[in-house]
């Protein structure tokens, strides 16, 4: 039957997708927002990969090359916001007053955040990216890749929801130090 094998189809895609939170962690509203953000993900949604998604976060490294004055309080927010993120992965009953206070159903969510964080830096032992922007387009290159080369896709994947504790190193785009 054609129409059923459709329906099939469209069911594999949505349970297949992958989710990619970027944020920072390096100060402004971004640096606590993306909490918000994968709790809406793996509460509003209903699908089973909105609830294992993952979160790329630069961290204060990245923005080194800026004048001294732009990245004022930068290091304390960054503080704050991974510890925050700390917080929230050990948090098994959060009640988010906030989102139930604007309509937001949160109940049965067993932790906060995304699956999966990432922390990005502007470098590792290996390389140093020394602008902004060079870090955001390393990044860029691998959620492209993400979306357009399925065995790539599939990989990082398998990865994280498969062994993600035996091989997180492969997973990782850049170390911060």
């Amino acid at each position: 039957d054609r129409h059923g094998v459709g329906r099939r189809q469209r069911q594999m895609c949505i349970r297949d997708r992958l989710v990619v939170v970027v944020g920072s962690v390096a100060g402004g509203s971004g640096s606590g927002i993306f909490l918000d953000v994968s709790d809406l993900l793996r509460t509003a949604i209903g699908h089973a990969w909105a609830t294992t998604h993952s979160s790329i976060l630069y961290l204060p490294s990245v923005f080194d090359a800026l004048p001294p004055a732009a990245r004022s309080g930068v290091e304390h927010n960054s503080y704050w916001a991974i510890s925050e993120l700390l917080n929230a992965a050990w948090d098994t009953s959060p009640s988010l007053p906030h989102h139930k206070g604007a309509g937001i159903a949160v109940d049965g969510l067993d932790r906060r955040g995304a699956s999966y964080n990432f922390l990005i830096g502007r470098g590792n032992s290996n390389l140093t990216l020394t602008e902004p922007n060079a870090v955001f387009a390393a990044v860029g290159e691998l959620l492209a890749q993400l979306a357009l080369d399925d065995s790539f896709a599939t990989n990082y994947n398998s990865d994280h929801t498969g062994n993600f504790g035996a091989s997180s190193a492969s997973c990782l785009l850049y170390n911060s130090y």
